[in-house]
């Protein structure tokens, strides 16, 4: 879930920061990656917040109460899949 929030951006950053590297703006690279890394931020987090807060009845109406007991690991899922997108 959090990868659908940058993905675009990501898609969308690479060719721009490309193309600004290549020119010679290190100003608008940096600008880039410091815009797209608070994009990230603002959405990543409340979406890994918003999900662990969610886990235990997204967990009840789609499986058995045999998982119900993992609940707590989608909060460290979440955490570690923010790491990742964050990281990339």
């Amino acid at each position: 879930m959090i990868a659908l929030f940058f993905s675009p951006v990501a898609f969308v950053l690479l060719p721009a920061v490309s193309r600004a590297w290549e020119q010679r703006r290190q100003a608008d690279v940096k600008n880039y990656f410091e815009y797209s890394t608070k994009l990230f931020l603002t959405l990543a987090i409340p979406a890994a917040l918003g999900l662990a807060i969610l886990s235990q009845p997204l967990l009840k109406t789609l499986t058995t109460s045999a998982y119900l007991a993992g609940g707590g690991l989608v909060l460290l899922i979440a955490i570690g899949r923010y790491s990742w997108g964050y990281t990339r």
